[in-house]
């Protein structure tokens, strides 16, 4: 095995991480929609205040009614960016989180792919998330799952549960930040369960044991001022299409994430020429988070009765 000088190596680690953060600045500075903006900053404002938002606040037809509010952490992180240097604070903070997913995914490509094929996950993956590149708490969770991601490969190069460990960490941070904490915590969990009962990555001692640190991931989502109130959450809100049309949580559409469809296929042409040698695991993981992703959410047309 032929090892690349220090020198060129580093060379390199510093032109990819240039690449993630001019990719990270493209998307965070420029010109944006997003109204809910203030919305985040107020409550960020009230946290730095010293008063957690536990009820909708800024209602005036029921500021009392209960609200597990779980980006709190973001949002101060935010209102404390906007006092510094205001939008251009907001642009930097934002262009970090993303800088940070791009760096994340690349190494966790790494883990089992050339350079080469790595970037191009890179290429593809920055017009997947473009459309929803903007400041809100979701953009948190691109690199918790990314990090989530990159301890899976870690684990399964090494055929131990080991790296999984830091998942409870990450976990109990990222819960703070945003709800979408729980994928995380569902990823490592498809992948334990997945090598348990088709060992091939992990023995399944090592299986058995990841399979705990999944557990423990999911019990690291309590931590936080709100407790289990991220699960209710977010359960609340996956019931909302039911009632209202939320765009967020309905399935991707044409043509505003056309890119996330070329990705799809491109997967599946890829998964399809490697089908017999594909591992469960790897079938389990793509089809529950395809399932989460793409299966349309009920809707339910709200009437108004005088």
């Amino acid at each position: 095995m032929r090892f690349m000088p220090v020198a060129q190596r580093r060379l390199r680690t510093a032109l990819l991480c240039s690449l993630a953060v001019a990719a990270a600045v493209l998307l965070s500075f420029r010109g944006i929609y997003e109204p809910d903006l203030w919305y985040h900053l107020a409550q960020g404002r009230e946290t730095a205040a010293g008063r957690l938002v536990r009820s909708n606040v800024f209602s005036f037809i029921h500021p009392d009614f209960p609200q597990a509010y779980t980006s709190w952490l973001y949002d101060l992180a935010g209102y404390s960016a906007w006092q510094v240097a205001e939008g251009v604070g907001i642009q930097l903070l934002h262009a970090s989180l993303l800088a940070l997913t791009f760096a994340l995914v690349y190494r966790a490509c790494r883990e089992r792919a050339p350079v080469g094929a790595a970037l191009a996950v890179l290429a593809i993956g920055f017009f997947v998330i473009e459309p929803r590149a903007i400041p809100r708490p979701h953009v948190a969770s691109f690199a918790g799952l990314a990090a989530c991601m990159l301890l899976v490969e870690r684990a399964r190069r090494l055929g131990s549960a080991a790296p999984l460990r830091w998942a409870i960490p990450i976990v109990a941070v990222w819960s703070n930040l945003h709800v979408e904490s729980v994928f995380g915590v569902l990823l490592i969990g498809v992948f334990a369960a997945g090598e348990f009962a088709y060992p091939a990555a992990l023995p399944r001692r090592e299986a058995v044991k990841a399979m705990g640190l999944s557990a423990a991931a999911l019990l690291a989502t309590v931590v936080n001022p709100y407790g289990w109130g991220l699960e209710r959450y977010l359960y609340e809100n996956w019931s909302v299409p039911q009632i209202l049309n939320i765009a967020e949580l309905q399935a991707p559409s044409l043509p505003t994430y056309r890119a996330f469809f070329v990705y799809a296929v491109l997967a599946a042409v890829t998964e399809h020429e490697r089908t017999i040698a594909m591992h469960p695991m790897t079938v389990a993981i793509g089809s529950v988070l395809a399932a989460i992703g793409i299966e349309p959410q009920p809707y339910k047309a709200s009437k108004i009765t005088a």
